[in-house]
């Protein structure tokens, strides 16, 4: 009984952590703001900053571009090299 309670907790955070990797930004600002406010009225205060304080300073890779513009496209260097295309086919069996 204690085995499954254990794996169904680490199935349901395993889920909630996909979730929220996929949602939406701006959902996922959301959500942080709502769940702050729930913890400042039930009085934990000190958690509620922590998680504001998180969603301010997590812009960065995997979470949208928002400041460091890594993700535009910036062209490769060629070194003068050439690129080719390579076909891949399958074979029919």
């Amino acid at each position: 009984m204690f085995e499954q309670l254990i794996v169904s907790t680490i199935v349901a955070a395993a889920a909630a952590s996909v979730c929220w990797r996929w949602i939406p930004k701006r959902w996922r600002h959301g959500f942080k703001d709502r769940i702050a406010k729930s913890l400042m009225l039930v009085g934990y205060a000190r958690l509620a900053r922590w998680i504001n304080s998180k969603s301010v300073a997590a812009s960065g890779c995997g979470d949208g571009c928002s400041s460091c513009r890594a993700c535009n496209d910036v062209p490769l260097p060629t070194n003068g090299v050439s690129a080719k295309i390579i076909v891949i086919k399958q074979r029919g069996h």
